[in-house]
């Protein structure tokens, strides 16, 4: 029998997902993986999220958390060059650290978390250094994974010998629980039958919140709009809490 292929994640927090997209994703993939494939799969983690039944994939506690940013990559890159064949890195913010892997002679998958520089959120100096943060992992990798085919024009034309899109798989369907029904005030559109659209995000400026709510006020639509996300934030305040009226809600 042949010996295991050593997978290693990093760039998470770990799980369970308390967080977001890259932990959800992680967690779907270790649920999904069999122990007996030809692969073993690593988890490099934060402390806090460890506790959990790792029955098939292992977990490292790193002594850097992630909010740590350079010093959790540099130690979660050494770590996983040392056990591991392949280092598969959610986001880009192992930058320079990604020479640790190539050193070991090592495989690194990327997987970018979009195009941060290009976000209004950042200063313009931040968006120039997030951009010179990009380059050298990108540059180094063996392959280069995104989620979203539009990210093909930021990451596929100038990388196109190692550019993968993989969509995010189709989430099951769960039973809400009918306490948040009534936290979020959902409650009155399922017992009414009430015509509405609903929208889930995070509230930036790059979710084109604003954009929908215009559209939707175009439309001149007897229905509702609801959109779920944190409203406790300036860009709430200062660019959409107008559109919070009779038609469109915002249920933080």
């Amino acid at each position: 029998m042949s010996e295991k292929v050593k997978v290693g994640i990093i760039g998470t927090r770990g799980i369970p997902n308390n967080y977001g997209g890259f932990e959800r994703f992680i967690e779907l993939l270790v649920k999904e993986h069999c122990p007996k494939s030809s692969i073993s799969l690593t988890i490099y983690g934060e402390k806090n999220n460890s506790n959990h039944s790792a029955k098939n994939y292992s977990y490292v506690s790193q002594f850097f958390s992630k909010k740590n940013g350079i010093l959790y990559y540099f130690e979660a890159a050494l770590r996983s060059s040392f056990k591991c064949d392949i280092i598969f890195c959610c986001g880009v913010g192992i930058s320079f650290s990604a020479l640790i892997p190539k050193i070991f002679n090592k495989k690194l998958i990327i997987n970018p978390d979009g195009c941060e520089w290009k976000r209004n959120k950042w200063s313009k100096f931040g968006r120039m250094l997030l951009k010179f943060i990009y380059h050298p992992v990108l540059k180094i990798s063996d392959k280069i994974i995104v989620d979203s085919e539009a990210l093909k024009e930021d990451f596929g034309n100038s990388f196109s010998d190692k550019y993968i899109y993989i969509p995010y798989q189709t989430p099951e369907s769960v039973i809400a629980d009918s306490q948040k029904i009534k936290d979020y005030g959902l409650e009155k559109y399922l017992l009414e039958k009430k015509s509405f659209f609903l929208v889930i995000s995070r509230i930036e400026p790059e979710q084109n919140i604003a954009m929908i709510c215009e559209s939707f006020l175009q439309s001149k639509s007897n229905s509702e709009l609801i959109i779920i996300g944190k409203t406790n934030t300036k860009y709430y305040i200062n660019e959409l809490n107008k559109y919070n009226n009779n038609s469109i809600s915002f249920l933080g």
